[in-house]
């Protein structure tokens, strides 16, 4: 467990880090602004009732899409968890358009991020009623922005296309 105290309060201030894998007292534990990082590449952090994250860093890994806390960081609340920080993503791998990983789950999901930062080309948030994931976008458009090549990433707004994604080519001159 990460932090198990039934008394006194931790308070992860601007500038902290709360990083591991492990329960967390959600009674004992207030948010200043902190930033929170589930694992260590990757892993699981919960909380153990509702969590406000409406001031928190919340940095998230995606390394593959089979389990969570093995191939993806996830934050798991047994209550409601509030949004409204930032979400900062890394990624390790290139998903197919359409794949989807669960990054936070609760009884109940309240607010949205107001900031998604990091590698965030490729993929958007999805907000539910218990969950919030990540699905990889499976648009992308041509830009030619660096050469005539359709396997140069820089000529795509999110990346060369897989089979499951569609592409757009606008009727403009290449450069």
């Amino acid at each position: 467990a990460l932090i198990t105290s039934t008394s006194g309060n931790f308070v992860n201030n601007v500038g902290g880090s709360l990083q591991g894998t492990g329960s967390i007292a959600a009674a004992f534990f207030t948010n200043q602004g902190g930033s929170l990082s589930p694992g260590y590449s990757p892993g699981i952090q919960t909380f153990t009732s509702s969590e406000n994250f409406s001031n928190s860093l919340m940095h998230i890994e995606i390394n593959g899409l089979s389990t969570a806390g093995v191939n993806f960081d996830q934050i798991v609340v047994s209550g409601t968890a509030t949004l409204g920080g930032t979400l900062n993503l890394a990624t390790n791998f290139t998903p197919d358009g359409g794949d989807y990983v669960v990054i936070l789950t609760a009884s109940q999901v309240t607010g949205t991020f107001s900031a998604f930062t990091g590698q965030t080309s490729a993929w958007d948030v999805v907000y539910s009623a218990t969950e919030v994931g990540l699905k990889a976008k499976d648009v992308t458009t041509w830009t030619g922005s660096v050469n005539t090549n359709w396997f140069t990433g820089g000529n795509w707004t999110v990346r060369v296309p897989s089979v499951k994604m569609d592409a757009i080519i606008p009727n403009v001159t290449n450069d």
